[in-house]
């Protein structure tokens, strides 16, 4: 039995991406207006432990964002094809459909790990009251965007994880 995510178009699966990435930057947007607002009676403390920290996390979850749905992704998808043989048309279908969403999935575990690293920033932010703690969310928010998903991205990775498995398997 297929799910309806299967039998999802490539053009549907790219417009549910850019779908998620904007829902993914706007609920830290909003999350960082709220916190500004509600910060802004705050006196900030001396400490800056916590801002501190949360660079550290915000530059530690912007490298595992780069690694981490890499290797989630090589391994799905060296378990995708696999996983049958792909002779007729549909068996050819459902291996696509099978890759389209291995990236999926590997978009969403970096535009997670961009989010969260961001979020809790924006919680420091609101425990000591240090604006410095913007900065990490400024820019961990500026990759998420430049992480927009497209048709053609999700195209241009399948056509080289292809080409880079061919090339391994090839004896």
């Amino acid at each position: 039995m297929t799910t309806q995510q299967d039998q999802m178009t490539t053009e549907q699966r790219a417009r549910t991406m850019i779908i998620i990435w904007f829902a993914m930057i706007m609920g830290v947007v909003v999350f960082a207006v709220i916190a500004g607002v509600k910060g802004q009676d705050q006196q900030p403390q001396e400490d800056m432990l916590l801002t501190m920290v949360g660079m550290g996390m915000a530059a530690f979850m912007f490298v595992v964002s780069l690694i981490v749905p890499n290797i989630v992704a090589n391994q799905q998808f060296r378990a995708a094809l696999q996983r049958g043989r792909y002779e007729t048309d549909e068996e050819k279908q459902q291996a696509m459909n099978d890759l389209e969403s291995v990236f999926m999935t590997k978009f969403l575990i970096g535009m997670a790990l961009l989010e969260g690293g961001a979020f809790i920033n924006l919680v420091f932010y609101l425990v000591e009251g240090k604006i410095l703690a913007y900065i990490p969310v400024a820019i961990l928010v500026a990759f998420m965007i430049a992480s927009k998903p497209s048709q053609a991205k999700l195209e241009a990775w399948i056509r080289n994880q292809m080409e880079n498995y061919n090339l391994e398997n090839q004896n």
